[in-house]
Parts: structure tokens; sequence; C-alpha cells
């Protein structure tokens, strides 16, 4: 018998050789990018031919085509926008890898999912598949993703076998744009769905519209569907506070209780709301600890990290400290693009590359956001005839960035500069001139001029400056830097990025 293996071997002689290729590819990519990158993208990845591939996974095959000697490495993912992605980040890395594993002449492709309908098999069929080699030799055994759901079984008619479309597996996390900045979230909401216990209580916390709450209502969706027999229960903040007073009312605490303290997987959004509300906060730091003592798996959701949640009381803090605290934070320029594209095929709106490109990098904020101004460029082009280029995506997202921000002060920008570069108040204010201090000033100095409209000679004032031309040189330094196009790394990440991050606080404040 041939098989892919180029010569005449057993079934799972072949089965062996491409397992062995799997783990031969697996250590020199490990190498190539670093134990974290490699374990964020490529830990749980499939080394498998013909597996389901969920959102923020990578499904790999190492396979031998017919009659060749060298292997070709095929990694597969669950969208195009993904796919884009990895050939961005890792296409350089991959092939070096490959190369090392198995020599010069080894290929490397990147696929897509596509999955076909196909006649569903009787337990007979499975059972023989499992056993009977076929004609080529197949790949390793599918492993199944983290997200992938149990399938339903179906029985064959006793009379006529009807071929059925086998059910395409319901990803919960589908439509989810995936990359570097969302990537641990998003692993951990997987691992979740697959019924892992991670850590109790968990605590996923990002800025507003970062999709904290689409995260949860996958979780719950997903662990319904594939664990029935476990209860969940998804609830908000506020849920539980009315929950609380009703019972309060009514000597309902019983039947409250037992509905919080008896789920399996118990979900909270915006935990947050309950700052304040002390004898509601008692109650849900009962809910909380008797959940975790009975071995149920707790997962909240904040718009805060966990030094501004302490004033949920120092119990609550020291679980939440003791538990996971995951940051889902504002979506990066792959992510923002991944958001623009599919908003613009919610409208029918053919975006080009580079205008969905623009539109990203120019834009601040995640989803909604996203959604919102290409909603205005669908209706900008339709209304005058606009062309869909770089110049109109730029005005949209100009537009949409002023519209959101509210009126800022001085006082409110030297906040927002100071909490993202995480330089203390004061520090903003002084003589010192080491780079941590003097490049958050600039970014003050130049969205103060921006967003207020402030003289410079106001502007040098606030922030202790003898002289306004100090003002001005911040100005044209980012300025300059900006006009170049290119990342510009400074000590508290890119200057684009670092802008945006400032902005969206000084929206959200």
């Amino acid at each position: 018998m041939e098989g892919r293996c180029g010569v005449v071997r057993s079934h799972e002689a072949c089965r062996q050789d491409e397992r062995t290729a799997g783990d031969s590819f697996r250590d020199a990519l490990r190498q190539q990018i670093g134990a974290t990158r490699y374990s964020t993208w490529f830990a749980e990845s499939a080394f498998a031919e013909g597996v389901h591939v969920a959102a923020g996974t990578v499904g790999i095959a190492v396979s031998f085509d017919r009659g060749a000697a060298d292997p070709t490495v095929t990694l597969t993912t669950a969208s195009s926008f993904e796919q884009s992605l990895l050939r961005r980040q890792f296409r350089v890395e991959v092939e070096a890898a490959a190369h090392a594993a198995f020599g010069p002449a080894a290929q490397v492709a990147f696929e897509v999912q596509t999955l076909t309908a196909q006649p569903a098999p009787t337990n007979s069929t499975k059972q023989a598949a499992a056993t009977k080699p076929t004609a080529d030799c197949p790949a390793t055994s599918a492993i199944p993703s983290p997200a992938e759901p149990i399938p339903a079984k179906t029985s064959p008619s006793p009379t006529k076998p009807i071929a059925r479309s086998a059910p395409r597996p319901v990803d919960p996390l589908e439509g989810w744009v995936v990359g570097e900045s969302n990537a641990p979230a998003t692993r951990l909401c997987q691992r979740l769905i697959a019924g892992d216990f991670v850590a109790s209580p968990v605590l996923l916390w990002g800025p507003s519209g970062v999709g904290k709450s689409h995260l949860l209502r996958a979780v719950a969706e997903g662990v319904r569907s594939r664990h029935r027999r476990r209860r969940v229960l998804l609830i908000t903040a506020e849920q539980f506070l009315r929950g609380f007073v009703d019972a309060a009312r009514g000597g309902g605490f019983p039947s409250f209780r037992q509905k919080h303290q008896g789920a399996d997987l118990l979900l909270v959004d915006d935990v947050q709301q309950l700052i304040g509300k002390t004898r509601t906060l008692e109650e849900f730091r009962q809910t909380i600890d008797a959940a975790i003592e009975a071995g149920a798996q707790v997962v909240m959701t904040a718009d805060r990290g966990l030094n501004e949640l302490r004033e949920l009381g120092p119990e609550i803090a020291s679980r939440l400290a003791g538990g996971l605290a995951v940051e889902t934070p504002l979506p990066d320029a792959l992510i923002r693009e991944g958001l623009v594209r599919q908003a613009a095929e919610r409208v029918g709106l053919d975006l080009p590359e580079a205008t969905a490109r623009a539109l990203a990098c120019r834009l601040v904020g995640g989803g909604r956001e996203a959604q919102g101004a290409v909603n205005r460029m669908a209706l900008i082009h339709d209304t005058f005839a606009s062309a869909l280029d770089e110049a109109l995506a730029i005005r949209v997202a100009d537009d949409a960035n002023r519209l959101s921000t509210p009126p800022v002060r001085l006082a409110d920008i030297q906040r927002a500069v100071c909490g993202v570069c995480g330089v203390d108040l004061k520090m903003l204010r002084s003589d010192k001139r080491t780079k941590s201090v003097t490049e958050p000033r600039m970014l003050a100095m130049w969205l103060s001029r921006k967003m207020t409209g402030s003289a410079w000679s106001e502007i040098g004032e606030y922030y202790g400056r003898s002289s306004h031309s100090t003002v001005i040189a911040a100005h044209r330094r980012v300025e300059t830097l900006l006009a170049k196009g290119e990342p510009t790394r400074l000590v508290s990440g890119d200057l684009g990025e670092t802008i945006r991050r400032i902005e969206a606080a000084l929206r959200s404040a």
C-alpha cells in the first residue's frame, strides 16, 4: 500500500511518521518565536487534518504528499482575517521552523477552514472507519479544539439510509476577531467553554466596548450546549442588586440564595456596579464564597482592574487577587482592521484594503465605533458617490473620534496620560527629564493643544514651563512622528497606540 509517506508502509507506521513530524515542527516553531508567543498562539493547536478550527486557534497538519520526501506544513484558521494576521505575524518564523525541522525543500501553506456537508456516518460505519485502513495513509487522528461541540448522535433509517448533512459545529466565539491583545482572554474563554476548571474567581477587565459581555455570553452559551448537566447562571450586577432588594422586601432570601449559590458556573457582568452598595456587597461576598467552596467556577467582568476594585471590600478584593485577572484591552490595529471589515460586510460595503486599514489605524475604540464609522462611510458614499479612499476614511475616523470624546480640560488630559503611561501626576508637571516622564509630558502637551484649543502659554504654564516654546517644540515633535506613518516606539509603547488609549480613556471618563 503506497500512502502519502511515499513508500509501501503500514497504516500505523504512516500515522506515526506524521505525528513525529508534527512534534518536530512544534519544537522548531517554539524555538523560533519564543515560549510566550508560542503558548499564546500555538500551544493548543491541533496537529491534524480535518479538525474543526475554532476562532482564535490554529489547526496545523504536517503531511507527506504521495511520492514526495519532504512534507507540507498546513496552517488552518477559522477566518480569512485570522489567516492574514497569521501570515503577517509568523510567516517568516513558520517557514524557518519548517526548514529547520524538515530541510529547505519543506513547504508551508496557509488555509482558511472550509466546511462541507457530508453524509452522517452510522455507528457501524464509525466503528469500521476506526479500524479499517484506507487507500491513502490518513493524517493523525483529529483532536477536537477546545470550543468544538459534541456532535449529536444519529441513527440510520431501518429501511432506506438517508444522507444527511453533517451539522456544522457551532462555535460560540464565531465572528470574534482575535489578535495579540485579546488572545489571552480568548484562550481563557475557550478553556471555560471546553469545561476546564481554570481558577475561581476569574476577572475579565477592560474599558467599555471591548467585548467583555460578548465573551461572557459566549461562555454561557458554549457551556450550556456542550455540558447540559452543568447549571449555568449568567446575570448582571444590576440584576443581582434588584434580586437582592426584592428578596429583602418579600422575604425571599432562601430561593434567592439557592438560585445564585447553586450554580456550577456563575457569570456576573459589570461587577463594578455593586461598589457603594454595602448590604448587597455583603450578600454578594457570601454568594461568591459559597460558590467557590462548593467547587463552582465563578467569572466576573469589570471596567477596571484589581487596584480599582478594592472598593468592593477587602474580602472580595482578596478573592479576586487569589484567582485569575485577565485584561481585555482596547483592540490593537490588526483587530480594529478585522472589526472594520466585519462592519463593512454587514452593510454590504466593498472597502478597499488600504481604506479599511486607514480607517482602523485612525479610529479610536472597538467594535461599536468601527460599525458606526463604517455606517457613516456607507451613507456618504451613497449620498455623494464619494470614492471609498483613504482620505474619506481619515475624515470619517476623525469626525467619529471628535463626536465621541466629551469636552475635556487640561486636568482631564493630565490624568488620562498619567493613567495610560504609568506616571505620577506630580511628575508630569515637574522638571524631571527622564524619558519615562518627558515622553508622556510631550503627549500631554500635544493632546492639550489638539483637544482643548488652549493657548501655547496657558498649556506651558499648566505643565510648569516658563516658556511656551517648550509646548510648541513638543507639538511639532509629535506631529513629525505621526506624519511619518511608521510605528514609533515610546517607553509606554507604540506612539499611535498610546494616543488611542489616552483618547479612549478620555471618552470613557
